[in-house]
């Protein structure tokens, strides 16, 4: 990490500061279950880098964790510059940040595969009846991402003195961003989460929600006797988050780029623990993680509070508000809860 600072005065009602920034931070996670040595027979994908994992209904999971090791390297530039400006009753701050973000990743989603017995019988058996699961990165899995994006930030604040009772703060924050992207293009989306069958390459979303980021602030301080004893302040903001890396990590390894299959009601009997050859013998679907492509909106937070304060001979009584209500928050869910509508014979739905 490294920065660097610059403040100029041009005069004693401007001030101007700039601010130059990089940072690298870097997370590689790996499970030293890799260490043991396992002999490559009971490897569940052959000429794979270690053993896969076991679950059993009611049990704690036997193996390596899934998906490492994994790794994540994030390169940050930054740049934001401020000016104050002293005018009158008036005290305005104004300014604009850049931050360009490369998240260079590698992972190793079910690239192990993982066997699912109901029952520790039927892992004994090696799955003697059609319920064992079985999840699996197909080959060719792509395992290795770049993401890009750069996001903005101008605001403009002005603290108002209305007089020697009443200040007010007023600010409004626009923070755009680009669409975050694969630099490969190794990314996709459905369009339709409950009725498409295959997934299409582009952008994660149809539209970016970033470009009405509009965020007003305000505040007030009010005396309204004039002794000024007696204090009222509030104020109401509303924060946004951005559709960065951190909300797009948990999707990014899917169809078409990284085929993971999931196999159910599987009777291997004669095929454990070969995943990739239960698979081919297997029915299965293919995993495919997505955002809402159509309506997704930006997480939204709205802020407010409300004080009172009197000074009671030698105390000072402060009573306070404070609320915080959440809009757009995200959430996971399984699409093929919820299957399209269809008609029945009588005419009803």
């Amino acid at each position: 990490m490294c920065s660097s600072d610059l403040s100029h005065i041009f005069s004693p009602r401007t001030v101007g500061t700039a601010r130059l920034g990089y940072t690298r931070p870097t997370n590689t996670q790996r499970d030293h279950s890799i260490q043991v040595n396992y002999p490559s027979a009971l490897f569940f994908v052959p000429n794979a880098l270690q053993a896969g994992l076991i679950h059993v209904d009611g049990l704690t999971d036997y193996g390596p964790s899934d998906g490492l090791p994994q790794s994540t390297k994030m390169n940050t530039f930054q740049y934001s510059g401020d000016f104050v400006l002293q005018r009158g009753p008036h005290s305005l701050k104004l300014g604009v940040q850049l931050n360009r973000y490369r998240w260079d990743d590698f992972t190793n989603v079910s690239r192990w595969g993982t066997w699912g017995f109901n029952s520790v019988e039927s892992l004994l058996q090696a799955g003697p009846e059609a319920t064992t699961n079985l999840t699996v990165a197909l080959p060719g899995a792509q395992s290795s991402t770049a993401f890009r994006q750069t996001i903005f930030g101008f605001y403009v604040q002005d603290a108002y003195r209305v007089n020697s009772r009443l200040d007010l703060d007023l600010g409004l924050r626009y923070e755009p961003s680009s669409m975050i992207h694969e630099r490969d293009g190794h990314s996709a989306a459905l369009a339709d989460i409950v009725r498409d069958s295959q997934p299409q390459t582009g952008t994660f979303m149809k539209d970016n929600p970033s470009l009405r980021n509009f965020s007003p602030r305000i505040g007030l301080t009010w005396a309204p006797w004039s002794k000024r004893d007696t204090v009222i302040s509030a104020g109401f903001g509303i924060y946004k988050d951005q559709i960065i890396y951190y909300l797009i990590d948990p999707v990014k390894n899917t169809t078409p780029f990284y085929r993971v299959a999931v196999l159910t009601n599987l009777r291997v009997q004669g095929l454990f623990p070969d995943a990739l050859r239960a698979a081919q013998q297997g029915t299965f679907r293919l995993s495919t993680k997505t955002l809402d492509y159509n309506n997704i909106q930006l997480p939204t937070v709205l802020r407010y509070n409300l004080t009172f304060q009197q000074p009671i001979a030698d105390w000072t009584l402060r009573a306070g508000y404070v609320g915080t209500r959440g809009n757009h928050l995200m959430r996971g869910y399984e699409a093929n809860l919820f299957p399209p509508a269809r008609r029945l014979a009588d005419g009803s739905w």
